[in-house]
């Protein structure tokens, strides 16, 4: 799911930004769309796999991939499978780093905050 959260973010983050705007304007704009394709794909898939699995990676997959894609869009142009390979590769680093601090801090009943 977070994978399919960042493929989506990216090509419409591809479609959308200009080539050839601001590097600065790219990454907002990026990081704006990747937030509002995780909206509306997030609400269909939190009901099926559960809030917390799906909007935390989401939002982290969903944001850098927007903003990754949004200023290589500015600079040089990007192709869908580039952008889509881009998408599947942060969306991949996203999901293993939120599911290996989840194990690591709800390992062995040790609380985090002690």
């Amino acid at each position: 799911m977070v994978l399919v959260l960042g493929s989506l973010a990216a090509l419409v983050t591809r479609a959308l930004v200009p080539a050839g705007c601001n590097m600065w304007l790219g990454m907002a704009l990026g990081m704006g769309i990747g937030m509002l394709v995780l909206v509306t794909v997030g609400t269909v898939l939190q009901v099926l796999f559960g809030g917390m699995e799906v909007m935390v990676p989401g939002a982290l997959s969903g944001m850098l991939t927007g903003m990754v894609v949004g200023m290589l869009s500015c600079v040089e142009s990007v192709t869908a499978a580039n952008a889509l390979l881009l998408g599947v590769g942060i969306g991949l680093i996203c999901m293993a780093f939120v599911y290996g601090m989840n194990a690591y801090l709800t390992r062995d009943g040790h609380s985090w905050t002690t």
